[in-house]
């Protein structure tokens, strides 16, 4: 009870006081980035920092022009991605102003910040190069001409950016510095996806970082390149983790539980020697917000939190990032309101929850070009099978498929006789209640709605079958 009263007081009572007291008011508390299109008019532009982890969005006006004005208070990394996919990596500094100007010939910086994002800029297309070459490697050849190829590659990959680097005229200082060491992460990080992809164990034993003079130790103790985080050091942690995931062994004593996956990860995460206290306190908030997106708040996520508060008190971005996602979705705790949900049925009339209240509601978003959630319905079926007399519990599919995709979603069920239930399909996109209030971000999902129209389980995917039988049975019993 302690632990969440304490959750409950950051949440309420904290936040706004980090949101009101963390930036002052004068220019150089800001970074600002213009952002010159023309041919992306009335585009939207995804974006984020280091935390927290989702894209944040804002939209060019008609002439392909934008104004992104972020709060700054140290140097730090910006990731952007266009109307039409391409990601640009920038570094930006409190009071920098400065112009990204997309054409459909080049991509350059002006304004006060330029000459270390022209670097980056100009880099891109190497960087690029590198990570498809390597992959073409892996696919075209085996054996020792592989390795062979794939040093040559990476070594003239590192070669090429590094020359860019010192003909690029970088401030020296600390921006410098993390340029430097970003470039380094980002060459460990094409190491590291090679070695998921094609498990070569004979690579990992070349030492490549020292035939080109990079030291993974260093990555290990820099406490300032695990302060700011680039998108590319971030990746390689990430990376780096989920090979070491691989390399353990995972039984059924340790997957017993509901929460047990993130569980155990959590506590691989922290025993591993290979990371410092610096790389954990990412890896580890990584590991955090994911579970509290795909299980929402539980005991297990509000444990976590505090745990966290405690174990990297000077990590504040990363606890601010947490805690900030724990009011999104302190809504879809057990016991609140369910949020409106609409679908429209197959003769195209729309529909909510509140027709179905006094029932217990299972519900499952799926979609027709939605792989795991096609392979799951067998499982699905026999859960019903449980309630096929219970004429107080109803099985609600609502279909995420696209407007022009419509017609599909009649056809499979048409095609599929067994499919019982409800049948809805979600609205346009311009109603956004799955993403904004239920917090869908994949599919399928799972929720369960008792009678009384309140959250029994909002994220019931961590659930086994047997326990969501087993949640909405109890449900059945609350009045």
């Amino acid at each position: 009870m302690k632990k969440y009263t304490l959750i409950l007081y950051w949440i309420f009572f904290e936040i706004p006081l980090l949101f009101a007291n963390g930036f002052g008011n004068s220019s150089d508390s800001f970074s600002v980035i213009n952002i010159i299109a023309p041919k992306q008019a009335n585009q939207k532009i995804y974006y984020y920092l280091a935390v927290p982890i989702d894209f944040k969005t804002f939209r060019l006006n008609a002439d392909g022009i934008g104004v992104l004005k972020l709060p700054m208070n140290s140097c730090s990394f910006l990731l952007l991605v266009d109307s039409l996919g391409v990601n640009y990596e920038l570094i930006l500094e409190p009071g920098y102003n400065l112009n990204l100007h997309i054409t459909e010939d080049s991509v350059y910086c002006t304004g006060s910040g330029s000459a270390v994002n022209n670097f980056l800029l100009k880099v891109k297309h190497l960087r690029d190069n590198l990570g498809d070459s390597l992959v073409a490697v892996g696919l075209s050849v085996d054996g020792a001409l592989k390795i062979s190829g794939y040093c040559k590659k990476y070594k003239q990959g590192f070669q090429d950016i590094y020359e860019v680097y010192k003909k690029s005229n970088v401030p020296k200082g600390e921006v410098d510095y993390l340029l430097r060491m970003n470039e380094v992460a980002f060459v460990l990080l094409q190491k590291e996806n090679y070695l998921l992809k094609f498990n070569s164990k004979e690579i990992d034993s070349l030492n490549l970082e020292q035939s080109i003079g990079l030291d993974r130790d260093s990555l290990k103790e820099d406490t300032l390149l695990s302060k700011h985080l680039s998108p590319s050091y971030r990746s390689y942690l990430l990376s780096s983790q989920r090979r070491y995931f691989n390399s353990l062994i995972f039984t059924s004593d340790l997957m017993n539980t509901p929460d047990a996956g993130m569980r155990f990860e959590h506590n691989a995460t922290e025993m591993a020697d290979q990371y410092s206290e610096g790389m954990k306190s990412y890896l580890i908030f990584h590991d955090i917000y994911n579970s509290l997106i795909f299980a929402g708040l539980c005991q297990f996520t509000d444990s976590l939190i505090v745990d966290y508060s405690k174990r990297f008190p000077e990590y504040h971005d990363n606890l601010d990032a947490l805690l900030n996602l724990s009011v999104m979705y302190h809504p879809l705790r057990e016991g609140n309101p369910a949020p409106s949900l609409q679908g429209i049925t197959s003769a195209g009339a729309i529909t909510n929850l509140d027709a179905f209240k006094g029932k217990v509601i299972f519900i499952d978003i799926w979609a027709t070009w939605c792989s795991p959630c096609i392979k799951a319905l067998p499982h699905i079926y026999e859960l019903q099978k449980n309630f096929n007399e219970a004429e107080d519990v109803i099985f609600l599919f609502l279909s995420n498929d696209r407007d022009n995709d419509h017609d599909k979603w009649k056809e499979y069920l048409a095609e599929h006789s067994d499919f019982k239930g409800i049948h809805l399909r979600a609205r346009k996109k311009e109603d956004r209640p799955l993403e904004d209030q239920w917090k869908v971000i994949g599919i399928p999902r799972y929720m369960i709605v008792g009678k009384d129209g309140k959250i029994v389980n909002a994220f019931a995917k961590t659930l086994t079958y047997k326990d969501i039988a087993k949640a909405i049975d109890e449900a059945r019993k609350k009045r």
